[in-house]
């Protein structure tokens, strides 16, 4: 009876450590590469704010002006925002942070998105970014405007 008692006692610390392990690797963040988001096409879709979110749709018009796309290769981000090119510089920190240096972009007209973004309030958003996640082909730029309100950019991924 006691040699029963002694490896039921072993056996049920066994399993414990087992399962204490295991909830222990499920709990941990998976950690991603920033390499997941360079050397795509990602296309805004909608930004979040403590005010609603406004929702990026595409017309499709001939010219692409209601556009905003993004990618990012070792040194910067580049990409179209409504109907100008742009770049920036960016550093990436710890812990998924991020920013971005002031953009640099072309000047021709813009008539304006129909869905509200101006080409200003994208660059703000993109200069006020302290963050990154991606998941399942989805891109979060976390970013706070000037006045400290905080905000969320998601792209996808621009079908070709």
């Amino acid at each position: 009876m006691r040699n029963f008692l002694k490896n039921f006692t072993l056996g049920v610390i066994v399993v414990l450590a087992a399962l204490a392990c295991a909830g222990g690797a499920s709990a941990r963040q998976q950690v991603v590469s920033f390499d997941e988001v360079q050397g795509k096409v990602w296309m805004l879709v909608e930004v979040k704010t403590d005010a609603g979110s406004i929702m990026i749709k595409r017309l499709e018009p001939a010219d692409g002006s209601d556009t905003y796309t993004l990618q990012a290769d070792a040194e910067q981000i580049s990409g179209k925002a409504a109907p100008n090119r742009y770049r920036a510089p960016y550093t990436l920190g710890e812990e998924q942070a991020i920013s971005f240096q002031p953009i640099a972009g072309t000047l021709m007209i813009s008539i304006g998105n129909p869905e509200g973004l101006t080409e200003r309030e994208y660059y703000d958003y993109l200069e006020g970014v302290y963050r990154w996640t991606v998941s399942g082909g989805v891109l979060e730029l976390h970013t706070r405007t000037q006045d400290g309100a905080e905000a969320v950019l998601i792209f996808s991924i621009e079908a070709h």
